[in-house]
């Protein structure tokens, strides 16, 4: 796997915006920073040169995100600030948040406050790695906010449904008629997983009441486990997780994926549940079936094509 030209992918696929070329920049950069790499071998300091580089990608990464995240320019401020900013206000999700504080003490922090150091082909190999990693994952936040907008925005100019008794049965009622829509160059091809969820997300919160919660990526904690969830709807007391799948899957399949969400259920302490298995193809229809799941207190709503099996 080229990781830097699954980057390149990634970026593709997203819409134009003002973020555009700041993005464009960072894969410059980080493509830069290889061929001071292969250059290396007959100047080492090159090596040196490369990890600045990927300083560059790093420092570019966070503005953009800031851009597109908080809806902000990131113009006059200073990228430590932006750093901090992040950090105090929870907005990567933890597995960005990993590659970030990762970048930012093994390789920023150490060539940016002293000048005299020196960097190996090993450490510039390390810095290279960590930075694109850091660049794809916060590209695929970036890509799953820019996705929430679009289906919000597409969506709220549809009548929403405010008379709601239960709030799992009402959300698998309105994921049946969802259409993931892209407001881009690549229009036809189908969304990956985290512009999948950021669309479901952005349609159910138009679609919903603005007194329901609707929250993308949360961690869910209980009895010393925890759980990544897609989407999370909370509205007082009843909370519904959401798992989406993008290719539907045979019948025995989709037992086990049951099976796999009923213990997502059973750390969290939820009592309702949606598996939604999206097609691309909209020719594919869908139908609504349920799974008794922990010892008849819980269940799960499974979505799936019609047919299925």
């Amino acid at each position: 796997m080229d990781i830097i030209d699954l980057l390149e992918k990634r970026i593709i696929n997203l819409p134009k915006g003002e973020y555009s070329s700041g993005i464009e920049a960072v894969l410059q950069h980080i493509k830069t920073a290889v061929r001071h790499f292969e250059n290396g071998k007959n100047d080492d300091t090159l090596f040196t040169d490369a990890i600045y580089r990927t300083n560059q990608a790093f420092e570019g990464s966070l503005k953009e995100a800031y851009r597109v995240l908080e809806g902000k320019d990131p113009k006059d401020i200073r990228p430590y600030d932006i750093e901090n900013y992040f950090v105090e206000k929870g907005i990567f999700k933890e597995r960005v948040l990993n590659q970030f504080k990762n970048y930012r003490t093994e390789w920023r922090n150490p060539s940016t406050h002293d000048y005299r150091l020196n960097f190996n082909e090993d450490e510039a190999l390390l810095a290279i790695v960590s930075v694109t990693a850091f660049a794809l994952v916060l590209t695929d936040q970036i890509a799953e906010k820019l996705s929430y907008l679009n289906a919000f925005e597409s969506s709220s100019q549809l009548k929403p449904n405010n008379n709601i008794d239960n709030l799992a049965d009402a959300a698998a009622s309105l994921l049946l008629n969802f259409k993931f829509l892209r407001d881009n160059q690549a229009a036809d091809e189908p969304p990956n997983g985290y512009e999948l969820v950021g669309a479901v997300a952005g349609y159910l919160a138009a679609m919903l009441p603005p007194d329901i919660d609707v929250a993308t990526g949360v961690r869910i904690e209980h009895g010393g486990y925890f759980i990544i969830a897609d989407v999370v709807l909370r509205r007082g007391n009843e909370t519904v997780i959401i798992e989406i799948k993008r290719k539907f899957l045979r019948i025995r399949q989709v037992e086990s994926n049951v099976i796999h969400l009923s213990g997502y259920m059973a750390v969290g302490g939820i009592k309702e549940a949606i598996l939604f298995f999206y097609s691309h193809e909209d020719k594919w229809e869908i139908e609504k079936r349920e799974y008794p799941v922990l010892d008849g207190q819980a269940r799960i709503i499974a979505i799936c094509p019609v047919g299925a099996g």
